[in-house]
Order: structure tokens, then C-alpha cells, then sequence
């Protein structure tokens, strides 16, 4: 277990559709749980004043819950000033140091005082259960009273929410060790297309670098133990943009290996797409094959482009373009040729979609086929349509097939200014499934939301996209970039920053659709991953991967701060395939226990049995227990019959099946207060191979 600080937030994040009169001299507070203990940092309300140009100083405070009631002040927050009038927005409420408050319920809420001309303030709020929203006179000048006095009740929820950091333990194989590929002046050197990939014996790293005003260079590097690496080389310096502008796909064609790197580039006073192969040699040099050759040129606006190899070697290049950033139409071009010679294939360009051409990516499946993706991001929290949702097209080697509609949720926007979104990746597997994830909007009238999902979907072969999941919720942060990587029948997605700052994250998804839990990989504490905005919750934290396995091991690239202020680190680092996922046996447990009715609580408590110092009397050595988190089936005795069905009987109080490792004497909590001691525990196996752990336990009544 590692331990990890985590930012979490807790109240209404959704604005509702009602606002509500308050008055000077009378607090609001509303009723949420806490389920963490947790160091409050803020609190944050959804408010406005009622008159134009006035001013008010506004104050937030905690107080206890007392039997469903707000009982005694815990805190209140350091003093802020609302001087807008419309619309709604969100006031940040400081407190001067953190507040410790346990797990458990608590009321949190505000109060204020005009400055100069009297007027109201106005709250958001939703609707609510009974005695949610508490109000009470109290006089703002000598802040808010020790107890909060007798409460008037509304059925509806304050649009407040409390930020707060509190300690995980987060379950990780060793930590993937980074080493520092090149110092660049841009955090945006390896976004999103192929950038690194191994061959000819050792890894390859394309990236971005500022250059001369106006235009960008494109770099490679390479390294035979992914520690040192070559002095960098240019292969181009007129690109338009950064690392959107770049790609570098590789190919293998018997005993040689190819890079093919495309480019955005400046072409006269337009741009272009341009296309370029090399051999890939064992000493980090690339012999070209041919010179650039301009594969699509065009004036106006344009958009990030993306590149694909199909499974016969003919390259394919997707790309937005239009007269304006709301008029860019969707364009794919191709290659007649597979031997790196650029010769645009007749009937090419084509345009493939009239109003969703802003963002694109394209995936190989088998047999020449593709599958090309397209959106456009809102830039307005009250636009309309299909801004953001997710759609794409089919080829079947040779027809494109109609329109299918790959999320319903929205994917986040980029930025303000524009309608793009790199908060996505994609995997194909063996069987031609499709693997997509990405950030969603959440479809708050606030912008920016409080906070977003990380959002998986899959495309079966034969059947179509199926339902959406949430794989990590509730991202404060909406750049996580993450990336996503096939190794053998699993999936695994990497992301940044959540739930915790400065943290690169994974979680594997297995054949029968197991989701692992998430772990940690990356620390990158020390530098810090690069935050553009913290205003405008912008993360920078650009991640990149190998799109196949080297030596059964996933290639992983990242962005942190430099040594200088305006620096830059590319990093590199090596992570294992190999992962401990439930084995089959277990899966088939899990199955049967969350499809019955009584399904026990999978996350317990392990206090983990050590001894501590001898005592120089007795001879006798103290008890110390190391608190964490682990999942465990628990089946008490009066749930006999459960087990039953799988063939097990409850030998002492309860019954507890594991894959993490437990030891006689430690001791399980489970979500209801109950603890047991571990009396005996039987490994269930298959010759060598560890299936799961059958524990006897034997409940601790008076335990606390």
C-alpha cells in the first residue's frame, strides 16, 4: 500500500434551476456527509448580489450536526468580497489553516453584510429531502454564534460544496522510475498522437520544441536502456503549432523497421500535411527513403490532424479544415502506395463529415479496415446540439459506412477560445473491439464544472458502442490527457493529477471486463507535472505511450517542470505488462455474490498484526496494527446460505474470501462497524498458482 494525499470535494455540485433570496444577518447552512476524515481547505458557494455594482463581504463557517440539527461552530472561513451581480458565480470561501473534522455529517454555509447600498444575495440551490437547508438570524459584524440556534427549514439543497484533502492508501506495484529524455521550452512537446515506440534495438522519442516565432520544431531522440539518451536531431522546424502537429508511426516489414512521421507545417502562407519514411538503424540514425512530400495542403482555419498505418502499410490521414473554426468540415486522404513514396490515391481527399470536423482520430483494424472519430467541444455553457458528443464512421475496406454516435456524454473543451479537446485515448484489440476513453463536460450551466469523469466505452465487433462507465470519478482537474494500451487480453488507461496532484495513475481492464482498482505508477512530486491554469482548472499533465509492447513492458512518456522557470522535462519510463488482475476463480466468486440480493460490502479494513517493542519485565512484545484498505468478501454466520451456494460453510462467526494477502492474527473491519480476527487462513489454488484466500474470522463484539 502507498499512501497518498487525495483533494476531494463534498456538497451540490449541480446548480439546479432556482435561486433564492437571503438577507443580511441570516446564515444558510445545508447538511452533507463527509465520507472521509478530511482537512477542509475551502468552501465554495454558487452566489450573486441582487443590485448592480453593489458590494458584500461574505463569510463561510462549519458547524456539527446535533441528531439532524446543526449543533456547535466548528470553523468559519477567512472573509471574502462578492461584488458581482449577474450572472450566479462561484465565491471561494478560505479558511486561514485547514480544518480536521472526522467522517460523518456536518453543516456547512454562509452569511454576509452589505457594504453601502442595502440589497439582498441570491444562492443557486436544487431541490431536496426534508429539513436539508437551515436558516437562522445571526448578526455578521461578531461572526457566526458558537451554537447555530434555532434553525427555519426548506426542502431544498444549497449549491455550496467543501474542498478537502484526506490520506488514501492506493494499492501500486512498484513505482515506474522517470528519466529525463529532453529539456524543452513548451509543455505540450508530446501531445497526443504516436510520439515513442521501440525498435532496432532501442527507444524512440518524437517530440516538439518552441523555434523561431511563428513555427515549431520537430525533434527525435533515441536510447538503448531508456536511461541515457542521444543528442536530439531536427527533422523539421517550420511547424505550425506544437506537439498536435506531430506524429510518428512505426512499421515493421519483416527484418527492417520504419518510422513514418507526418507533420503540420507551413507551406508558402498556407499549411500543409507532410509525409516522410525512414529505416530505423540500431545506432539511433534514420535513413530517409524519400524526401517530405506535401500530402494535403489547404488555406484558412485548420485543425489538429491524426495519421494511421492500415494493416496493409497505406498510410491515412485525417484532418479539419474550413473557412472558420465553427465551419471546419472533416477531411481523410490516402496513399496509394505503401513503399513511402506520398502519391494520393484517386478519388482523395474526401470529406466525411459537413459540421463535426473540429477534433479527429483515427484507429487500424484488420483487413484494411478503419474507424475515424469526430466531435466539436462547446465553448459556451448554454450551446445547444450535439456540441461534444462523440461520433464516427466505419470503413470497411471499401465503403464508408453512416454515421454511428459514440458517447451521449459530452467530451470536456480544451480551452475557452476553441473548440478542441486531447483528453482522449483509444486502443484496438485482437478482436477489432475499440477502446475509448475520455473526460467528459459534465453538463453544468458553471463554467468551468466542478469537477469531471473519466469515462470508458467500448465498440463490439459485430454488435455496435455499448454503455458507458465511469472509471474514475469526480476529477477536479479537466487536462488529465490519459492514454490507454493493449497488452495481450487486457486494456490498461493512464492518467495524471487525479485523485491526487503530481500522481500519473493506471487502471487495467481484463477479457471478461473487470476493472482493477486504480493504482499508483508514477511520483513526479519532486518537479511537479506542469499546471497551465489553475483558474481556469487547466492541467497540462501531457502523457504518452507506447502503442505496443517491448519486451513484454509499456513505454511511458510524460510532462514535468524543468529546472528553470519556462523549462520543461520530457520523461521516460518503463512499466511491466505483467499484472495481478482476479483470477478467473475469483471473478466467477464476485459474480455470484453482487447478483444476489445480500451482497456483502467488498471494501474492509485490514489492521495488519505486527509486534512491536519487548517489554524488559514480562519478556512480552506489544501489538501494533498498520491500518489499510483491501477487498475482501465477508460472509457472516447468519448469511450462512450464501456461502453455501458456493460450496463453502462458516466455520466460526463469518467467512472472508480475499486475493490481497492477510495473516492469523490481523484484524477486519466492514463497512457496519464489525470487527473479526483472522483464526486461520486457507489459500485456494491450482498447482502453483494462488487463486484466492478462504479466512475463518472470529468477531471482536466489544472492539472499537
Amino acid at each position: 500500500m502507498g499512501t497518498v494525499t487525495v483533494e476531494k470535494t463534498v456538497g451540490l455540485k449541480n446548480v439546479g434551476t432556482s435561486t433564492a433570496y437571503i438577507s443580511q444577518d441570516t446564515k444558510v447552512a445545508c447538511k452533507y456527509d463527509f465520507p472521509d476524515d478530511a482537512n477542509i481547505t475551502k468552501l465554495t458557494v454558487y452566489t450573486r448580489n441582487l443590485v448592480t455594482d453593489s458590494t458584500t463581504h461574505v463569510k463561510g463557517f462549519i458547524y456539527s450536526d446535533n441528531n439532524g440539527a446543526p449543533g456547535a461552530l466548528l470553523a468559519t472561513t477567512e472573509e471574502k468580497t462578492c461584488d458581482w451581480n449577474s450572472p450566479c458565480k462561484l465565491l471561494e470561501l478560505p479558511f486561514s489553516n485547514p480544518v480536521y473534522v472526522k467522517a460523518g455529517t456536518y453543516w456547512i454555509g454562509f452569511f454576509f453584510e452589505y457594504v453601502g447600498a442595502e440589497t439582498d444575495m441570491d444562492a443557486g440551490y436544487a431541490g431536496g429531502d426534508t429539513n436539508q437547508w437551515a436558516e437562522a438570524a445571526d448578526d455578521y459584524t461578531d461572526g457566526p454564534s458558537e451554537s447555530f440556534g434555532t434553525p427555519t427549514y426548506y426542502n431544498r439543497k444549497l449549491v455550496i460544496f467543501a474542498t478537502y484533502t484526506t490520506n488514501v492508501n492506493i494499492k501500486y506495484p512498484p513505482a515506474i522510475k522517470g528519466y529525463t529524455v529532453a529539456t524543452v521550452s513548451t509543455t505540450e512537446s508530446i501531445c497526443w498522437q504516436e510520439k515513442s515506440f521501440a525498435a532496432a534495438g532501442r527507444i524512440w522519442v518524437f517530440y516538439t520544441d518552441v523555434g523561431e516565432p511563428g513555427a515549431h520544431k520537430a525533434m527525435y531522440t533515441s536510447s538503448a536502456d531508456g536511461v541515457s539518451w542521444e543528442t536530439p536531431v531536427k527533422i523539421h522546424d517550420s511547424l505550425e503549432s506544437d506537439g498536435e502537429c506531430l506524429q510518428a508511426i512505426l512499421e515493421r516489414k519483416g527484418s527492417e523497421e520504419y518510422v513514418h512521421v507526418f507533420v503540420r507545417a507551413h507551406s508558402g502562407a498556407d499549411y500543409a500535411i507532410w509525409y516522410r519514411r525512414g529505416l530505423l538503424n540500431s545506432d539511433g540514425s534514420i535513413t530517409w527513403t524519400a524526401d517530405w512530400a506535401e500530402a494535403f495542403h489547404a488555406s484558412g482555419s485548420n485543425t489538429d490532424f491524426f495519421a494511421v498505418l492500415d494493416s496493409y502499410g497505406y498510410p491515412w490521414i485525417t484532418w479539419g479544415f474550413g473557412a472558420h473554426p465553427d465551419d471546419v468540415v472533416l477531411k481523410i486522404t490516402k496513399s496509394s502506395r505503401n513503399d513511402g513514396i506520398w502519391e494520393t490515391a484517386d478519388g482523395y481527399p474526401q470529406t466525411l463529415s459537413d459540421d463535426e470536423g473540429n477534433n479527429n482520430f483515427i484507429v487500424a483494424l484488420s483487413n484494411g479496415k478503419l474507424y475515424v472519430f469526430y466531435f466539436k467541444t462547446k465553448i459556451s455553457a448554454t450551446e445547444t446540439g450535439n456540441y461534444g458528443n462523440i461520433k464516427g464512421r466505419l470503413y470497411n475496406g471499401t465503403t464508408w459506412l453512416p454515421e454511428e454516435t459514440v458517447t451521449t456524454s459530452q467530451i470536456i473543451n480544451q480551452y475557452s477560445t476553441g473548440r478542441e479537446s486531447w483528453s482522449r485515448g483509444v486502443a484496438v484489440d485482437d478482436n477489432d473491439n475499440i477502446h475509448l476513453v475520455f473526460v467528459d463536460q459534465k453538463l453544468s450551466t458553471i463554467t468551468p464544472p466542478f469537477s469531471y469523469n473519466l469515462r470508458y466505452v467500448k465498440r463490439t465487433w459485430g454488435e455496435g458502442w455499448g454503455e458507458e462507465e465511469i472509471i474514475e470519478p469526480d476529477i477536479l482537474y479537466k487536462n488529465i490527457s490519459p492514454a490507454i494500451v493493449k497488452h495481450g487480453d487486457m486494456i490498461e488507461v493512464f492518467w495524471t493529477g487525479s485523485p491526487a496532484k503530481n500522481i500519473i495513475f493506471s487502471k487495467a481492464l481484463d477479457s471478461d471486463g473487470y476493472w482493477s482498482r486504480t493504482v499508483y505508477r508514477v511520483d513526479e512530486t519532486e518537479d511537479g507535472i506542469p499546471l497551465r491554469s489553475e483558474a481556469e482548472e487547466e492541467w497540462d499533465g501531457m502523457i504518452n505511450s507506447f502503442p505496443q509492447l517491448y519486451e513484454n513492458k509499456v513505454g511511458l512518456l510524460w510532462m514535468a517542470n524543468g529546472d528553470e522557470a519556462g523549462t520543461y522535462k520530457i520523461k521516460f519510463g518503463y512499466k511491466s505488462a505483467a499484472y495481478r488482475s482476479y483470477t478467473k476463480s475469483f471473478q466467477d466468486l464476485l459474480k455470484v455474490f453482487k447478483n444476489l440480493p445480500e451482497h456483502p460490502n467488498f471494501q474492509v479494513t485490514r489492521h495488519a498484526l505486527t509486534l512491536g517493542s519487548r517489554d524488559s519485565v514480562t519478556g512480552w512484545y506489544a501489538k501494533e496494527y498498520t491500518d489499510s484498505t483491501i477487498e475482501m468478501i465477508i460472509i457472516p454466520k447468519s448469511s450462512q446460505h450464501l456461502a453455501l451456494k458456493v460450496g463453502y460453510y462458516v466455520a466460526l462467526d463469518a467467512l472472508g474470501f480475499t486475493l490481497d494477502y492477510v495473516r492469523v492474527g490481523d484484524q477486519i473491519s466492514d463497512s457496519i462497524g464489525r470487527t473479526y480476527e483472522v483464526k486461520a487462513v486457507k489459500p485456494v489454488g491450482f498447482g502453483d498458482s494462488i487463486r484466492y484466500y478462504v479466512c475463518d474470522l472470529k468477531e471482536l463484539p466489544l472492539h472499537e
